[in-house]
């Protein structure tokens, strides 16, 4: 069994797997901010690091449309 990262644990998706995953033997953890940032590489090397997952299901999503229509600025990510 694959041990397994979920990300963005407060969403629909992210809700729905950590009710889901606990009644499977899969090994799993499931995080959210401020635990895991995923605008800081080193919040995401330090999340891996400690749970040292096989697979990541990232869930995380930015849901404010509105305001997504309007900040067009380009995220930038570092590594």
């Amino acid at each position: 069994m694959p041990r397994i990262l979920v990300v963005g644990r407060t969403g629909q998706l992210g809700t729905a797997l950590a009710e889901a995953l606990p009644a499977t033997s899969w090994p799993h953890h499931v995080m959210e901010a401020p635990e895991l940032d995923l605008t800081d590489a080193a919040s995401i090397a330090a999340a891996v690091a400690a749970t040292q997952p096989e697979l990541v299901i990232n869930a995380a999503a930015y849901t404010a449309v509105d305001a997504a229509e309007n900040n067009i600025e380009p995220v930038s990510y570092t590594h």
